[in-house]
């Protein structure tokens, strides 16, 4: 059984009241009544509570209310301040009570040296208060006038009279923030920022689409905001200059000084939860974390403090010292005039022990420590002091872990935690800050650096490699460690395991020796990798080509136009030289050749690549033995791509158009002849031989034009290798 109090805390304000409830449950979480209830204050000198849980501030202090139930109880912390008076202190506004779907008790304000604390409103849902520059103002927004989830802002002096509501169409109105001149608001209608007049909520204009909780640069000529992809952007007031300045997990809420030199913000490795306060400057450098937690951060009005929300309400240095909870409440916003309680004294120091400056491989865990020691003001060692230890978010997303985020300090003043390095390379910096209940130093910053780890694999580029014999071709090695970061500084062996066909120098050049194959091997650290050398002779490589191959060509960006052509190759041996014919069928337009058919020429040989002209000019890698594909660049005029061919066979038929012919005499014509394969690709490369049995009735040219001589019937053949195709062509004379 168990008893729990709503809310657990509040700040009241000498006969203000709030009503406490008390909620009964069995082991099974099921709520029970029916049982008899008890509640007394522990000092009624500063509240009291009746028998309903009905609290009454009596006057300045705290104190514990206590509600006992069936053996079991719970505690409401209550602390009570005088009303606030005008003192010319700077004032703190807040929402008070319980968080439900919003605060339930309404908007306060204290001073900011907590002497008292007043209420403006009482309305559960009123929150996100912001000042007006001259301090005599709030806006709000609230669901008073609406369901939850349908805001409207609202201003009422800081003393809680003189109400208005600004805005009140259908539209879901939320953070509205002051500009700096006093005469307008911009606020968060269903996610983009408007900019309406402070007077009568008149003129509502959109500033920029997709943003949220706005604040003003101290000229007001600009707004900061959080926006797209939940990060913190800035906009000029017409919505031109949007600028992005983070780009790292989840970034909102961001308040401009009111000096101008910083943007304070909350930020989160995951959404929603994990917030802690950064700061950057203006144009987004400079990024570093204030606190460990915390959300909804706002400036004093000098620039040097910042308060925010984290269970409760908490003011913190900006340089990152004394850090002091003030007191339960949400979304506190600082007033812009009046003065300054003393910034808080560091009453601990903290400096490094042990474990900087460590390097090691990625996903490493570093082998020392990272050790802090705490004194106090004279020097001596402190037990029993938190350190909280902090990553930046880049670091978190990497990878980068902490064995723990918060250690107390031993008896000896020192605290340590294990950091194990994330899977990017480069530095990483740690910081270690010390909280002893009243003050929080900026801390001592640890680096470390995260370096390639032990090599795991080798690469050797090119793979494979054809290389003609006497010729060099240079190889590459190189080492990665197993996140396939390459590891640099590293000697590199190689060898060769056939030396009679290709060696190698220390410095990876390979030179081919004899016809066959060798394998060329790179070891680093251990580890090898290696690479195929074929060493060919030219002949080797006449060779290897010869026969018939289909072809391709591409002509243009893939990314906007591309012209494709088709063709053949028939490679032949020529007197120790590669010849043959080629034919193609690339469309002018793309800058190719139109359909040619032409003689392979000009064959020239390289260390590892093979040239040769066919109306155009081709190159290629050097193939073995058993190449089945080839490819590479082509060249038609001005005009580059690529080119690449398969093994097509040889003819198994020639086709001829038309089927069959009559002719009259005297007359000519002209076939069309096409080799092709066996499967029935056409070969344009291949050179068709023509014949006529019978030439006094019909000829037939190189070229397939047939010219009718006499009077009769014959057969047309078109032969190329051992196949041929055949047509009957009948000659009529013209009175037929």
């Amino acid at each position: 059984m168990s008893i729990t109090v709503t809310p657990p805390s509040e700040i009241l304000v000498v006969s203000e009241t709030v009503q406490l409830i008390a909620t009964l449950r069995d082991a099974n979480s099921q709520v029970l009544s029916g049982y008899p209830i008890a509640w007394h204050s522990n000092d009624v000198n500063v509240v009291t509570v009746d028998s309903t849980g009905l609290v009454k501030g009596e006057g300045p202090g705290a104190a514990d209310v206590i509600v006992t139930s069936a053996g079991v109880s719970d505690t409401a912390a209550i602390s009570v301040s005088s009303a606030v008076v005008p003192s010319g202190m700077s004032l703190i506004a807040f929402a008070s009570g319980a968080y439900l779907d919003a605060p339930t008790g309404g908007i306060k304000v204290m001073t900011a040296d907590r002497s008292s604390i007043g209420t403006v409103t009482t309305s559960g849902g009123d929150w996100d208060p912001a000042w007006s520059p001259d301090g005599t103002k709030l806006a709000f927004e609230s669901d008073r006038a609406r369901a939850v989830d349908h805001g409207d802002i609202f201003v009422v002096n800081w003393d809680g009279s003189g109400l208005a509501q600004l805005t009140s169409d259908e539209s879901d109105d939320r953070e509205p923030a002051w500009s700096p001149d006093g005469r307008r608001i911009a606020f968060d209608r269903f996610s983009s920022i408007y900019v309406m007049s402070a007077a009568d909520g008149s003129g509502a204009t959109m500033v920029t689409l997709n943003g949220s909780h706005a604040s003003w640069s101290p000229d007001g000529a600009r707004i900061v905001f959080a926006g797209p992809d939940r990060h913190i952007w800035v906009t000029q007031l017409d919505g031109s200059g949007l600028t992005q300045l983070t780009n790292a997990g989840y970034d909102g809420m961001p308040t401009w000084s009111p000096d101008g030199t910083k943007i304070a913000f909350q930020h989160g490795s995951t959404w929603p939860d994990s917030w802690a306060i950064y700061l950057m400057n203006p144009d987004g450098t400079g990024i570093v974390q204030l606190t460990l937690e915390g959300q909804r951060p706002a400036w004093s009005p000098d620039s040097r403090m910042i308060v925010y929300e984290d269970s409760g309400i908490n003011v913190i240095n900006a340089d990152g010292s004394g850090l002091t909870r003030v007191g339960d409440g949400f979304a506190p916003a600082w007033s812009r005039v009046g003065s300054m309680p003393p910034p808080r004294r560091a009453e601990r120091f903290i400096a490094i022990a042990g474990g900087d400056g460590q390097s090691d491989s990625v996903h490493s865990a570093l082998p020392e420590p990272l050790g802090v020691l705490v004194t106090d003001t004279v020097g001596t060692p402190v037990s029993g002091v938190t350190v909280d230890w902090i990553l930046d978010p880049q670091a978190q997303e990497s990878g980068v872990a902490l064995s723990v985020n918060r250690v107390t300090t031993d008896a000896s003043g020192i605290a340590s935690v294990s950091l194990t390095l994330g899977g990017a390379l480069g530095t990483v910096q740690v910081r270690a800050t010390i909280t002893d209940g009243s003050a929080q130093l900026t801390g001592v910053v640890f680096t470390a650096t995260a370096t390639t780890g032990s090599v795991a694999s080798v690469i050797v580029r090119p793979n494979p490699v054809v290389l003609l014999i006497q010729t060099t071709a240079q190889l590459s090695a190189t080492p990665l460690d197993a996140d396939n970061f390459v590891v640099t500084g590293r000697p590199i062996a190689w060898t060769s395991d056939n030396a009679t066909v290709a060696t190698v120098d220390t410095n990876g050049l390979v030179t081919g020796i004899g016809a066959g194959s060798a394998t060329i091997t790179a070891t680093v650290d251990g580890r090898e990798g290696s690479a195929t050398v074929s060493v060919v002779r030219p002949e080797d490589v006449i060779a290897s080509l010869q026969g018939d191959w289909l072809a391709r060509l591409t002509f243009g960006n893939p990314r906007t136009r591309v012209c494709s052509g088709t063709g053949s190759f028939f490679f032949t041996s020529d007197s120790g030289s590669l010849g043959g014919t080629a034919g193609f069928l690339v469309p002018t337009s793309c800058g190719g050749v139109g359909l040619r058919l032409v003689p392979v020429s000009n064959f020239q040989l390289s260390s590892t690549a093979f040239a040769f002209n066919a109306a155009c000019g081709f190159t290629a890698g050097l193939p073995s033995d058993s190449v089945t594909t080839i490819g590479g660049s082509v060249r038609c005029g001005t005009t580059s791509g690529r080119w690449s061919a398969v093994r097509s066979g040889p003819p198994a038929s020639v086709s001829i158009a038309p089927a069959a012919l009559t002719i009259i005499i005297g007359a000519t014509t002209t076939l069309a002849g096409q080799a092709l394969n066996a499967n029935g690709d056409v070969l344009l490369g291949r050179l068709l031989t023509w014949s006529s049995d019978d030439p006094g009735v019909a000829t037939v040219s190189s070229s397939g034009v047939v010219t009718a001589v006499g009077l009769g019937s014959i057969t047309i053949r078109a032969a190329t290798a051992d196949v041929s195709g055949q047509i009957t062509v009948t000659v009529v004379t013209g009175q037929q």
